[in-house]
């Protein structure tokens, strides 16, 4: 049996942190990765995808309309796979007060289901890498399906522009949901 050394944990050298681009440190990014939760159980998630400058199409009048275009390219296989989501659009404000040269960012906030484990891995394995293609995304667990709603709906009243969804409506995503009878009044369709 070979030796095993156990050396204190003062003794132990310890490394410099690696600065990241975002000059955040490794260490403080392990930490925070600990206490993420992966999604990688079927359910319900809070959904936000922010597409890069290259289809934000500033300045274009028909921007609504070929980012909605874009956006369904991406997501429109999702029914089929057995994953269900509903996303509402958001124009972010400028930092400071100031415009920046790209002009306010449109992006997407909602939710998304898993029906099945298989739904997760198509969704890990082919629709993550297109999403990936047209800009950021992140994917959390749910904790709060109202909060939830109440945040992706805020502008609702200001931009005007029909959820993109691929169920006919937000109570079908909240299916076994806490709040899923309080969708029907709250969801903007």
């Amino acid at each position: 049996m070979p030796l095993k050394k156990n050396y204190p944990k003062e003794r132990r050298k310890k490394t410099p942190p690696i600065v990241l681009s975002d000059g955040s440190d490794y260490d403080s990014q392990e930490e925070e990765e600990e206490n993420h939760v992966v999604f990688y159980d079927k359910g319900l998630y809070a959904l936000t995808i922010n597409p890069r400058n290259d289809y934000q199409y500033f300045g274009n009048p028909r921007r609504k309309y070929l980012m909605k275009q874009k956006i369904n390219d991406v997501l429109g296989e999702f029914k089929e796979a057995g994953i269900h989501y509903r996303m509402y659009w958001e124009l972010s404000e400028p930092k400071d007060n100031v415009v920046s040269v790209s002009g306010p960012r449109l992006h997407l906030h909602g939710f998304i289901r898993f029906t099945t484990q298989a739904s997760v891995k198509q969704f890990l394995m082919y629709h993550l890498y297109f999403i990936t293609r047209i800009g950021m995304y992140k994917v959390e667990p749910l904790t709060c399906s109202r909060g939830w709603l109440k945040y992706c709906n805020k502008q609702s009243h200001i931009m005007k522009i029909d959820p993109l969804s691929n169920v006919d409506s937000l109570k079908d995503i909240l299916e076994d949901s806490v709040d899923a009878e309080n969708a029907s009044t709250n969801s903007a369709s």
